[in-house]
């Protein structure tokens, strides 16, 4: 029978898509209809348009719909993100040109002046930030779970009788549940504990790494830093979130980090921004192609009043170059619940300076050795 709770949000997206199509598709009725047949060049062009076939009447069940919903969901939300990327990367070309003709003028204003060491420090920065963008990025092997994680991940996943607030494991304030594991299932959008705790777990890495001397100097905030800075008001706050990061509260300074990576939460979707510090880049990941211009700007103003504040100094962030959704670094979802995973990797990629060659194949295993890692508090423990 048909599932008419489904039909209605089916409908009513439909509609949405005709609000912005000057050719609306076509929806069928769940009644015999008494329309006659177009014409087969009508019908024709009608299907290379048509995004997703209109259910046949009272065959169709939840299974067809609900599938057919999210692929509208996609489709509609793709067009909408296209649209804003352009908008948003040709401000950023903008800004970037400003601030090329900021530096240019600079180097020949010290020109004029006579002060060759100026333009020597001056030339010498401008040769050691092109070169930290060559530099050959790190490879991120993925490998399957081995025999021992296999039976790990199917005891933790197949356990009867486990309530879902029942505790896995615990990583200072932050708690890995079993409800938390269940949403790492196929087909399961993520919980804010489950991307909050892998974010423990990578400041647990990238501390290690920077006593190591190994890699870039990173900081991963949680989920609810970008809320308290702007999203939650859509004002911007910078003394809402200034004493999170304190030094003696995460371990780490910002003002020495080469990059803070900040997962973004919007309303139904997770994307990932990083400040990249030692480039002066501001980068939006989208495995949706969308872009926020707000966030990296209020990231902007961010890392200028972190340094004010924590360090003393001034650093004008107006020029740097604004990202997003660079060309080969970003991976694109091909459904409507994978978004979280891709975030989180988006995040790690970027903490190890890696790569990005991982898609939407890999997510299943992602999700497996998300659960291994979450319960055994350990990233390593899949290596």
């Amino acid at each position: 029978q048909l599932d008419l709770e489904s039909f209605a949000s089916y409908r009513k997206l439909i509609e949405t898509v005709n609000a912005i199509d000057a050719e609306p598709l076509h929806l069928q009725s769940p009644v015999a209809s008494t329309s006659t047949a177009p014409s087969p060049a009508s019908a024709s062009k009608q299907r290379k348009r048509v995004l997703v076939d209109s259910p046949p009447p009272l065959t169709i069940g939840s299974e067809y719909t609900n599938r057919a919903i999210e692929q509208l969901q996609l489709s509609i939300k793709k067009a909408i993100s296209e649209s804003s990327l352009r908008s948003a990367e040709e401000e950023a070309r903008r800004l970037e040109i400003e601030a090329l003709h900021k530096r240019l003028d600079t180097l020949e204003l010290t020109r004029i002046r006579g002060d060759d060491e100026e333009v020597k420090t001056l030339l010498e920065k401008v040769l050691e930030e092109e070169k930290q963008k060559q530099q050959k990025k790190v490879v991120v092997e993925v490998k399957p779970l081995d025999s021992e994680m296999e039976a790990y991940y199917k005891e933790l996943m197949y356990s009867p009788g486990r309530s879902g607030g029942e505790v896995l494991s615990q990583l200072k304030n932050l708690r890995f549940c079993v409800k938390d594991m269940l949403s790492l299932g196929p087909g399961k959008w993520l919980t804010d504990e489950n991307i909050n705790f892998y974010m423990g777990l990578l400041n647990k890495r990238a501390q290690r790494m920077i006593k190591e001397g190994r890699g870039p100097r990173c900081y991963f905030t949680n989920t609810f830093f970008y809320n308290k800075l702007y999203k939650g008001t859509h004002k911007y706050n910078y003394s809402g979130v200034k004493n999170w990061t304190k030094p003696v509260k995460i371990g780490v300074s910002t003002v020495e980090c080469d990059k803070i990576i900040v997962p973004i939460h919007q309303q139904v979707h997770w994307c990932c921004a990083v400040v990249d510090i030692s480039r002066q880049e501001l980068t939006y990941f989208d495995s949706m192609a969308g872009a926020d211009e707000m966030v990296l700007e209020s990231l902007a103003k961010w890392i200028q009043d972190e340094f004010l504040h924590k360090a003393g100094k001034e650093v004008d962030a107006s020029g740097w170059k604004r990202i997003y959704n660079p060309r080969g670094q970003t991976p694109q979802q091909e459904n409507g619940y994978d978004c979280g995973v891709f975030a989180v990797k988006f995040a790690e990629y970027s903490g190890l300076d890696a790569q990005m060659d991982f898609s939407q194949d890999d997510m299943p295993l992602f999700r497996k050795q998300m659960v291994v890692q979450l319960a055994a508090v350990d990233l390593d423990v899949v290596a």
